[in-house]
C-alpha cells in the first residue's frame, strides 16, 4: 500500500513538472513572438551592419564582428579578386576585432585568383589585418598559436 502512495505521489509530482514545462515552453514560445516582432520591424541588412555606422553600433555590445571573407575582399563577375574594401581599418577604428569565415583548402572553395593556393588567400586576409579566421583547415593558415586562458 504504501508503494502505491508513494507511486501515486510520484505521479503528482511528475504532473506539476509537466505543467511547469508547459508554462515554460509557452513563455518561450511568447519570447520568440516577441523576438520575431522585433526583427520584422528591423529594416536593416548583414551589409547595413558591416558599414561604418553599423560598426560603431556593433562596437558597444561586441568586441568582434565575424564576416564573410567576400565582404573583405569583392569578387568580380568573372570570380576575380577586387580591391579590399575598408571594412578591417572601419571595424578597428571603433575597436571591434575581425574574424573572417570560412577558409577551405579545395579549389572549389577557394578564391579564383588562390586555385592550387590555400595559403596564398591566408596571406591575404592577415595582411589585410585581420585578427583571426574560421577556417576548415587550421593547419593551413601557417600560424600556430598558444592558448592562454
Amino acid at each position: 500500500m504504501q508503494s502505491l502512495i508513494e507511486f501515486g505521489q510520484l505521479l503528482i509530482e511528475f504532473r506539476q513538472s509537466l505543467i511547469e514545462f508547459g508554462q515554460s515552453l509557452i513563455e518561450f514560445r511568447q519570447s520568440l513572438i516577441e523576438f520575431g516582432q522585433i526583427l520584422s520591424a528591423n529594416e536593416r541588412t548583414y551589409i547595413d551592419l558591416v558599414t561604418a555606422s553599423g560598426l560603431e553600433e556593433i562596437a558597444k555590445y561586441a568586441q568582434a564582428v565575424g564576416i564573410h571573407k567576400n565582404l573583405l575582399v569583392p569578387k568580380d563577375s568573372s570570380g576575380k579578386l577586387r580591391s579590399p574594401t575598408s571594412l578591417v581599418i572601419n571595424a578597428h577604428a571603433v575597436g571591434l576585432l575581425v574574424h573572417v569565415w570560412t577558409f577551405c583548402n579545395e579549389d572549389c572553395f577557394l578564391l579564383l585568383d588562390f586555385q592550387g593556393n590555400p595559403q596564398g588567400e591566408y596571406e591575404l586576409f592577415f595582411s589585410l589585418g585581420v585578427n583571426g579566421v574560421f577556417s576548415d583547415y587550421p593547419d593551413t593558415t601557417g600560424f600556430h598559436f598558444t592558448v592562454q586562458w
